[in-house]
């Protein structure tokens, strides 16, 4: 086909880009692996969705399937199907250029869920956007749930007693500053 002055008209072609949040700067990663920042047991986990149309003309619409991995579950986001754990999102008339952006909110399951034999695991979230007019994309996310336990106790930061020996000492300093005064 031919655009405005004889020009070829390029068809619509999609684009997918997953991110996770990193867990302790709060950005947009493409993968956290074993040496980045670890999620821990029940966190909430938030990968980002960018949907474009890399395309010369505009997209009827753009059908993103986000397949969840184990040990998460999800919280919000899109349409859940519990059976498949597939999260869907449609992005309809995205124009040549143009970029549709969602995003899915998970929980990292608590440590009991979480296989005993590992003490870090990385799954991997995989996307897929459809278009009716030029295929298919997709793109993945990696990141790490670690499961160091919580501390059973929080630790004292010292002893009650101290405290009464301050406040008993008080006395001594106000004598010992009049004392100076009087010399």
């Amino acid at each position: 086909t031919y655009g405005q002055y004889n020009g070829a008209v390029t068809s619509g072609k999609v684009l997918i880009d997953k991110l996770v949040r990193h867990p302790v700067r709060g950005d947009y990663v493409d993968n956290l692996g074993l040496n980045d920042a670890k999620y821990a047991p029940e966190d909430a986990i938030f990968f980002k969705l960018v949907a474009k149309n890399t395309g010369g003309s505009t997209l009827s619409s753009i059908k993103v399937e986000d397949v969840l991995p184990p040990y998460v579950a999800f919280i919000s986001g899109g349409d859940y199907n519990a059976a498949t754990r597939v999260v869907s999102v449609t992005f309809t008339d995205v124009q040549p250029g143009q970029e549709r952006t969602t995003f899915i909110q998970v929980r990292a399951l608590p440590l009991a869920k979480l296989p005993a034999q590992k003490s870090v695991i990385c799954p991997v979230n995989k996307v897929t956007a459809y278009t009716v007019e030029q295929g298919q994309d997709d793109d993945s996310a990696q990141f790490c749930i670690g499961k160091k336990a919580p501390p059973a106790t929080v630790p004292a930061t010292g002893d009650p007693f101290g405290i009464a020996l301050a406040f008993g000492a008080l006395p001594t300093l106000l004598a010992g500053w009049k004392l100076r005064k009087r010399a």
